[in-house]
This record gives structure tokens, sequence and C-alpha cells, in this order.
């Protein structure tokens, strides 16, 4: 790396470090509702959000066995999100898949990521980390 090329990525580590900094800080203020209190919660909740949210858009299912597996997480613990979140409304059963019952978003989780969403791209912008991977 030449030395324009190490003070460009020591410049966009920097804003990639602002930009986390961010999310962690929205994801603790973030607290207003019963969806952002739950989701916001733990990373693996954030995470299952994001996957269920992931299989709405793709029109796909996912099984407990699979969220466990993409996760990282136990079964016992996907088996905990689903059940709570089914309970909630903010995912559902979509039929059978991949060996088992699989699992969405429903309208509440998508209509939240995609508040979220927003909320990302505003941060992309107060933080100049796409200008410094442009620079890269």
């Amino acid at each position: 790396m030449d030395k324009i090329e190490e003070g460009l990525f020591k410049a966009y580590t920097a804003e990639l470090c602002r930009h986390q900094v961010g999310i962690h800080k929205a994801r603790q203020t973030r607290m207003d509702t019963d969806i952002q209190r739950y989701f916001n919660s733990t990373p693996a909740r954030n995470a299952f959000a994001r996957l269920m949210c992931l299989a709405t858009y793709d029109n796909a299912l996912y099984t407990k066995a699979v969220i466990s597996k993409e996760l990282h997480i136990t079964r016992q613990a996907a088996h905990v999100m689903v059940e709570e979140c089914l309970d909630a409304g903010w995912i559902e059963y979509g039929g059978e898949c991949c060996l088992g019952k699989g699992y969405r978003a429903t309208e509440p989780l998508v209509f939240a990521m995609e508040n979220y969403a927003h909320r990302h791209m505003e941060m992309v912008e107060e933080t100049k980390i796409h200008e410094a991977i442009e620079a890269l």
C-alpha cells in the first residue's frame, strides 16, 4: 500500500468507526416501540429481524434450524425468538419448507426495518463513509 492509499484507508477506517458508533447509539436510543425494544435488545434479535425481512423480500422461508445456523445461535434460542415474534405478530408461519416449518416477517416488521433503512441512509450521509469508500 502506498502512502496515499494508506492515508485513504485510515480515513475510511475512521469513518467506519464513526458509522458503527452511530449504529450502536441508534440501537440504544431507538426504544420507542415494542418492536424497537425487542429487536434492539440483543445482537441476535437484531440479526433475526433482518433475516426475517430477507425471507419476506426474497419470497423465502426460514426454518428454526436454518435460523439457528445462519445466526450462530442454538436451536432453542431460535425457537424462543420465533415463538415470541409469532405471538407479537412480527413474523408469520409461511408453510412447510426445507424439512420444517418456515417463517418470514410480517408487514409491521418490514415497515420497522424500512424506517431503520431510511435512518441508516441518513447516518451514511452524516459520517461521509460513502465518500471514503469512493476515495479508495
